[in-house]
């Protein structure tokens, strides 16, 4: 009927749409559009009601697919894909991607990897490839377009999914590759076959062969889906495994410098990059490289950039003074007087005095360079750690590896068979100038209580080996006993006083430690730490309840070697404090303020759609409660992917939301 109206312009009814500001051609060759192309159904479903409550029709321009997607290779060549990495860091990926592509069957493919680890930008590379004809005859006339899922969120209040359905149209049989990036946050890959998802969609297109799709998924998005849904039927899996740092400091040095010198208008030295490679990689464990070592860099640029107003200020305090010295010699005795010159020289002593820590801090660097310290002290501003304590490993030492996502561990709690946890601590001491902690007794009890939980806990009550809640010399034979009968996952959790020698080295208090004669009576944290290397355990959990704590991180090393310089393989190191600060006890707590941040986490769990709770989930919460309270920040080290490995079952876990 709205056909007939427009066709004829000169009815009543035209001629009242006119008056509201309607143009017949275009609206009329929108319906015809739709006419052609669409059910009645599917004509009411992209007809809309603007917020003004006029009628609005979509016109057929929105409906291509290149203005519903982005062009992949004409993107390239307008250089909207920027930051694509040298071919020689992800050629194995890349060219494994174009390997599967020109595949005649199981053709499609879901990239996994963790955040950080450059799966996006694997994507753009293997844009470049195409948009370059780097590619095999089979795909020449193919052309990738990327899904935007904020554009397609903000084309109406319509969901992205819901927009996903006609980009999956269009796209068919017009030989194109679709990139769908992070697809697992906006596709329910889980839900029943049938439904009119994008994902049922998808897996008709995908079965008819009419498209072929690359799209990216986290480790843990993939464990879930691959067996719920016709994922493993159609998709070959190509794994994006997290860079070496030497892989990194490359991507830092052909990619990175150049766009962030020009974004901060800074110049980078050559030193700052290896730099900001090795420190990311020892001291933020819970991110991927060579995200993490970016977003180090990108922040010691920016804190350069703002060092930059402290010199302005500076100056502004200088035009004071002068001021105020010009009003000093207009006033007062005679300028050229003894006395009046002597008034003026303690004026300016007196004001250089008391600026003079801003003034050193504001001329000691060199504006506008990013160096190896501006790095460093970047860091130890993120994480609170002092910068003297920040290690760069020597050019002769072994890089920890990447994580891999095969090695130690995965997302799982401990073998209760072959796991064994060795909780020690010393509540009581024998000397009066050594203070008790009795909430330490209570740290071992309830911790033993934790692990071994039916319902939640990840230890056999039998493997748990708690000798006394004082720990002595006497003792520490039975420990390495216990340390070497765990074969999957070793857990050893101290708490008492942590002392310090004059060369640095951490000693652990016992009962009858002597404060006149602690190197010897006191257990050394390397004779610890050798038992752990030395135990056969896959995966080594320590956890460091004492003043100090924060040592054991640089030391967590092979004994063979110097301190520091190789870590023990699937190992995580938890500390209660930095290696300079004190751990805390209130008077008349139940438990020490580090234990007790960990068992309230343990005990409360974390987010109702995780089954586990992870060492870093644990991490993440125990830094914001004693954060909060105003005690020392924790730390944290791993090698591999062990920060994956789960420490007990979470309580508030909820089968129905996982699900």
């Amino acid at each position: 009927m709205l056909l007939g109206i427009l066709r004829h312009g000169d009815n009543e009814a035209a001629l009242t749409l006119e008056a509201k500001g309607i143009v017949m051609q275009p609206v009329r060759q929108a319906l015809l559009h739709l006419r052609n192309e669409h059910s009645v159904d599917q004509i009411r479903d992209i007809v809309e009601r603007s917020s003004d409550g006029t009628i609005m029709v979509l016109t057929p321009t929105m409906w291509t697919l290149k203005d519903l997607c982005l062009s992949a290779t004409q993107a390239c060549f307008n250089g909207f894909l920027e930051g694509t990495t040298s071919t020689t860091v992800r050629e194995p990926e890349v060219r494994r991607i174009l390997q599967v592509l020109s595949r005649n069957t199981r053709n499609n493919i879901v990239l996994i990897g963790e955040s950080g680890v450059g799966k996006s930008v694997v994507l753009r590379d293997v844009a470049r490839c195409f948009a370059s004809g780097q590619v095999t005859d089979t795909l020449r006339d193919k052309e990738p377009f990327w899904v935007e899922w904020d554009r397609l969120q903000t084309m109406s209040s319509n969901p992205a999914p819901y927009w996903l359905n006609y980009c999956l149209d269009r796209a068919a049989h017009q030989g194109v590759i679709l990139f769908l990036d992070d697809v697992a946050e906006h596709v329910d890959f889980g839900s029943r076959l049938g439904t009119d998802g994008p994902e049922t969609s998808l897996w008709r297109h995908l079965s008819n062969k009419t498209m072929q799709v690359v799209m990216t998924m986290k480790p843990s998005e993939y464990a879930k889906f691959a067996n719920e849904s016709p994922l493993h039927r159609h998709f070959e899996p190509v794994r994006i495994p997290e860079l070496s740092t030497e892989q990194t400091i490359t991507v830092l040095n052909e990619v990175i410098r150049q766009r962030l010198s020009t974004h901060h208008a800074v110049s980078i030295a050559d030193e700052a990059i290896p730099t900001a490679a090795d420190l990311a990689n020892r001291y933020i464990p819970d991110q991927f490289l060579p995200a993490k070592a970016v977003t180090l860099l990108d922040e010691a640029c920016a804190n350069v950039q703002t060092a930059r107003l402290d010199v302005d200020r500076v100056r502004l305090k200088f035009e004071a003074m002068d001021k105020a010295i010009h009003d000093f010699d207009g006033a007062g005795s005679e300028p050229e007087s003894p006395e009046h010159q002597l008034n003026r020289a303690l004026y300016v002593r007196q004001w250089t005095e008391e600026h003079a820590p801003e003034l050193n801090a504001a001329y000691s660097r060199d504006l506008g360079l990013v160096d190896d310290e501006a790095v460093r002290r970047t860091l130890a501003e993120l994480k609170g750690i002092p910068v003297q304590e920040l290690r760069v490993p020597d050019s002769t030492e072994p890089s920890p590896q990447p994580s891999d996502l095969t090695t130690p561990a995965a997302t799982r709690l401990p073998n209760r068979l072959t796991s064994t946890a060795v909780l020690l601590g010393a509540a009581h001491y024998a000397h009066d100038a050594i203070p008790d902690t009795p909430a330490i007794t209570n740290n071992l009890l309830s911790l033993n209580r934790r692990l071994t939980d039916v319902e939640h806990g990840s230890f056999s009550p039998d493997r748990v080996h708690q000798p006394t809640t004082d720990l002595d010399t006497p003792h520490i034979p039975a420990i390495v006993e216990a340390t070497r009968a765990a074969t999957d996952t070793l857990l050893v959790y101290y708490s008492g006083h942590g002392l310090i020698a004059d060369d640095g080295q951490l000693y652990l208090g016992l009962a009858t430690t002597d404060p006149e004669l602690w190197e010897y009576t006191a257990l050394p944290y390397d004779k610890l730490r050798k038992a752990v290397h030395d135990a056969p355990a896959r995966n080594k959990i320590l956890i460091l309840d004492c003043c100090f704590a924060g040592r054991a991180i640089d030391d967590l090393s092979d004994p063979g070697r110097s301190s520091g310089q190789l870590d023990i393989e699937g190992t995580y190191v938890l500390t209660a404090t930095t290696a300079t600060r004190t751990a805390h006890a209130s008077d008349g707590a139940d438990h020490t303020a580090f234990t007790g941040a960990l068992l309230g986490v343990l005990s409360e769990g974390v987010d109702e759609r995780e089954e586990l709770i992870r060492l870093s989930d644990i991490y993440s919460r125990l830094d914001r409660r004693l954060i909060a309270k105003g005690l020392p920040k924790p730390q944290q080290r791993g090698t591999n992917n062990i920060h994956n490995l789960a420490l007990t079952r979470n309580p508030r876990w909820n089968r129905t939301l996982a699900a």
